[in-house]
């Protein structure tokens, strides 16, 4: 009876792990692949800075941001909170990247205000770092069951199609701009998708476990 709870437990990872939401999203990814080809072999130019693609795109990380704030502010897990903290910062680095402040208009103040605004993030991520390297040795703990959590798959994924967008970014691959551009804006679609789908996954950690390590 004691080896029990030892062989379920891998079934109770599984379960955590929350499939049906989890095909659901891999559902919208499949169909946003189709619709952004749809899109560029319509108009090329829905691919271009500042058009619909990467405006949604920036749309879905700074929603991704809001939501993984307001989790961190509720505070109903105390590991949570710290975890959303961290991926609230992470959402609006990647946003601040996607917007091009500096491009908005031609008023010399856009350049600065982006500026600042990235030294904010800097900032943000310094305070967040700093308050957490003395808690390291409780943050141990939770390693186990935050890796195996729908949220830190979902940014797993986001961050993969990220850096697989950076050589379509730079036209690394000897094929036609356009086509690298599409698919720069498709893989990057895909990378804010999977960020706001982690925003919208259950806690990493359970309260029981949360309430023995406090």
């Amino acid at each position: 009876m004691t080896d029990q709870p030892q062989r379920d437990r891998p079934l109770a990872d599984f379960e955590r792990l929350a499939l049906w939401p989890t095909l659901v999203w891999v559902g919208i990814l499949i169909l946003s692949v189709l619709g952004t080809f749809t899109l560029w072999r319509y108009d090329e130019n829905t691919m271009d800075e500042h058009h619909v693609v990467e405006t949604t795109q920036a749309f879905l990380l700074l929603m991704a941001y809001l939501v993984h704030s307001l989790r961190a502010v509720r505070r109903e897990y105390r590991f949570d909170a710290w975890y959303r903290a961290g991926l609230a910062i992470l959402c609006l680095s990647f946003a601040v990247r996607e917007l091009q402040i500096d491009e908005f208009g031609p008023a010399p103040f856009w350049p600065s205000i982006e500026l600042a605004i990235r030294g904010l993030v800097v900032v943000a991520w310094v305070v967040f770092i700093g308050l957490l390297v003395p808690r390291i040795d409780w943050l141990r703990g939770y390693v186990r069951q935050a890796f195996l959590s729908p949220c830190a798959l979902f940014t797993l994924a986001g961050c993969v199609f990220y850096v697989m967008s950076w050589p379509f970014d730079k036209e690394k691959f000897p094929i036609d701009p356009s086509t690298s551009q599409y698919i720069e804006e498709m893989v990057e679609l895909l990378a804010t998708i999977c960020l706001f789908a982690a925003a919208t996954t259950t806690p990493a950690v359970r309260k029981a476990e949360d309430e023995r390590l406090r």
